[in-house]
């Protein structure tokens, strides 16, 4: 159940955004919760946890009765759970990572466990932090169970007290099943005040892929900065980090990475790149401060109610009240409020933990009164062009009011603003309401280098975006995203090995069945160099109803000649050459010839009629597939004529009437075929030599099908 918090602001045009509460939690043993993390298994369902070790799921305001997991029942000894984090195949069937979560606890130091340790040769403390592997074996929340009766340990690391534990423990978001580096685990750990100059104890960052290899419980990337440095151990990729609060990654470049920096003090910002020590008093790190001190975490927002701050950093500051900001990451490095928070409405006292749900959207965990906020929707105006360049100015509406008219004159407007803004939000998330707010369609300009993105039932060019302006580009199917294009990052370079992985993706959800009221959608966001983005939903289908013109095939189809577009004009070094598998006996399917018994005369002339037709329609592309054919002759001879000589041999054949029809509708499939590759080739979709290997591959496959016949 949501109910309505009231906590209002309102821009200088008077447009009011919302902070609602999502979930009231309870504890059962009134511990404070620590943070929530949303379960990618089904919709409004996170799992939350506390210090103490219990973890539990959360799903539509309700809290699991039992702890899926309470590590209290596998490690006696617990001091406190630090962090969790979800394998990012949590919700892949058949993938390594499915059902799979991590936990960074504390316990006293165990020299009898044989678990691989991360330590200095002369390291000998109190307290280790143990990170381990836990595994279910149902996706049913209600029954979650563990696979094993004891999780893996992963790795264990000494620390000297119970505060300096792992911070942070999470996998790149950024990486996709296919890259190289997917799958690694990266955690941080505090700096140990007594330990400047340690390597490990000096504030660092690590990096592990936590697979099991043979009797190894993980093991170290190649590409970890110092693997062959004999002091520092193989695990570190960055140390020296003084006041290390959170880390994100740089959208585009996987070994980089946005710092913050926390104290008392203040809250400071810097950019890092794997292999950096900054123990070394030179050192090439540039902090810039952002503002007084703050006890939040940070959150690299990826939605889009606030459509303007996205790939931003929010946080919550506090000075004389908490307050909502946002910091560009990119010098120089901007910084807007979005929102003040009186003590009523966000006590002092109160514990805020940052965190988002499944749309990416922002939450905010006050541990102090066991309550998740929510922000509603944010008015359109706050995104118009012009108010584009300017940050919102938001003010408190007034608690008091010096008339008790005005007072009621003013609960009315606002009930009446409440009413009216709800249906127009249930409106917009209707299927049709999302394709009026977004493109619906894109064509690619491989002359002049545009992509043109139109409205629903519209065919004139909305927007025009030069393909030299794109920054990234993200493709998502039902809301997942399957492949992320980043024009400065050479890892997007699009392969026929990606193809067919971005393919099974496809052929995974056409073997799902439609039934009523189920959605199925495919978008595209474009982010260009001044971070706007341009989102198009290019398929959408509701149960049995299509409600764009193009089918999944031809979504599909046109997803993947985008990304071949996108990989050759921005990498064309690196841009392999594109293999085009035309099958010709799948090419495009003409209406099949009818054959009617006992009339084996009119049967003919229709045939005659048809193939005259075709013929007909065809002459735009006579030349082209004639001089395919003529290419080949020499080694195809028996099997590939112009086209001409080829609808008279059809005349011939059909004249006759005990012409073979298997043979007719092959050479009909050739001519398909072959319209089909011109076609690819007049859009600049295939090189020469792309089109000429394609097409002798179609006349081989057709000697091979004339042979076994």
């Amino acid at each position: 159940m949501i109910w309505p918090f009231l906590l209002k602001y309102t821009f200088a045009q008077s447009v009011e955004i919302t902070l609602d509460i999502q979930s009231q939690v309870p504890s059962p043993t009134e511990l404070k919760w620590q943070a929530v993390t949303r379960n990618p298994l089904s919709e409004q369902s996170f799992f939350i946890h506390n210090k103490q070790g219990q973890i539990h799921s959360l799903t539509n305001s309700s809290l699991s009765p039992q702890a899926l997991i309470d590590l209290s029942q596998h490690f006696p000894a617990i001091e406190s759970l630090d962090a969790i984090t979800l394998h990012p195949n949590f919700h892949l069937p058949k993938e390594n990572g499915y059902l799979t979560l991590f936990t960074a606890h504390i316990e006293p130091t165990n020299t009898n466990i044989r678990t691989l340790r991360v330590s200095e040769d002369d390291t000998s403390e109190k307290f280790e932090t143990v990170i381990s592997e836990w595994q279910f074996n149902s996706k049913k929340m209600q029954s979650l169970q563990l696979l094993q009766q004891q999780p893996r340990e992963i790795l264990r690391l000494p620390i000297s007290s119970v505060d300096s534990g792992v911070m942070q423990l999470q996998f790149n978001p950024h990486t996709k099943l296919w890259n190289e580096d997917f799958g690694q685990l990266y955690f941080s750990l505090k700096a140990d005040p007594n330990k400047p100059q340690s390597a490990l104890y000096s504030g660092v960052i690590l990096k592990v892929h936590p697979a099991k290899f043979g009797l190894r419980s993980y093991t170290v990337p190649v590409k970890n900065p110092f693997n062959s440095h004999p002091e520092i151990p193989d695990e570190i990729i960055a140390m020296g980090i003084n006041n290390l609060h959170t880390f994100y990654w740089s959208k585009g470049s996987n070994d980089e990475l946005i710092l913050t920096h926390a104290t008392q003090e203040q809250f400071r910002m810097s950019n890092l790149k794997e292999g950096e020590d900054r123990r070394k008093p030179k050192t090439s790190s540039q902090y810039y401060n952002i503002s007084p001190h703050q006890h939040s975490n940070a959150v690299l927002y990826r939605g889009v109610q606030f459509t303007r701050y996205r790939n931003q950093l929010l946080y919550l500051t506090k000075d004389k009240q908490w307050q909502l900001k946002a910091v560009s990451p990119k010098f120089p490095h901007q910084i807007t409020e979005l929102a003040n928070f009186n003590n009523k409405q966000l006590p002092l006292n109160s514990t805020p933990y940052l965190s988002v749900d499944h749309q990416d959207e922002l939450l905010i965990l006050n541990s102090s009164e066991n309550i998740i906020l929510k922000f509603s929707s944010l008015s359109p105006l706050a995104d118009s062009p012009e108010n584009k360049h300017q940050a919102p100015n938001l003010r408190t509406v007034p608690a008091e009011q010096s008339s008790q008219l005005i007072y009621w004159f003013v609960f009315v407007l606002m009930l009446l603003a409440g009413l009216a803004k709800f249906h127009h939000s249930k409106k917009l998330q209707l299927p049709k309401g999302l394709l009026r707010q977004q493109f619906a369609k894109f064509s690619i300009d491989t002359k002049q280098h545009f992509i043109s993105l139109f409205k629903r039932h519209e065919t004139k060019i909305s927007e025009q975006l030069p393909v030299n302006e794109i920054a990234d580009c993200e493709i998502f199917l039902n809301d997942e995203g399957i492949y992320n294009f980043v024009t400065a990052n050479e890892n997007s370079v699009f392969s026929c090995t990606k193809e067919q992985q971005f393919t099974y993706h496809f052929d995974t959800e056409k073997r799902k069945k439609m039934i009523d009221e189920q959605e199925r959608k495919v978008t595209l966001l474009f982010t260009d160099q001044q971070t706007h983005t341009y989102p198009v939903c290019v398929y959408m289908r509701k149960g049995n109803q299509r409600l764009t013109r193009g089918n999944f095939d031809e979504t599909q189809q046109q997803l993947i000649d985008l990304l071949w577009y996108l990989s050759q004009v921005f990498f064309p070094q690196q841009t392999e050459k594109r293999v085009v598998k035309v099958k010709v006996k799948e090419i495009v399917k003409k209406k099949p010839v009818t054959v009617k018994p006992n009339n084996a005369e009119n049967n003919i002339t229709e045939q005659h009629n048809n193939v005259a037709k075709y013929t007909e329609e065809s002459s735009a592309d006579k030349t082209t597939i004639q001089q395919a054919l003529e290419s080949n002759s020499s080694e195809y001879s028996a099997s590939t004529q112009p086209l001409e000589t080829l609808a008279k041999n059809n005349e011939d054949l059909i004249s006759d009437k005990h012409t073979d029809s298997k043979a007719h509708q092959t050479d009909m499939a050739l001519i398909n075929a072959l319209e089909k590759l011109a076609q690819l080739k007049k859009q600049d979709l295939l090189t020469d030599e792309e089109f000429k290997d394609a097409k002798t591959k179609i006349l081989k496959d057709l000697v091979d099908d004339n042979s076994v016949r």
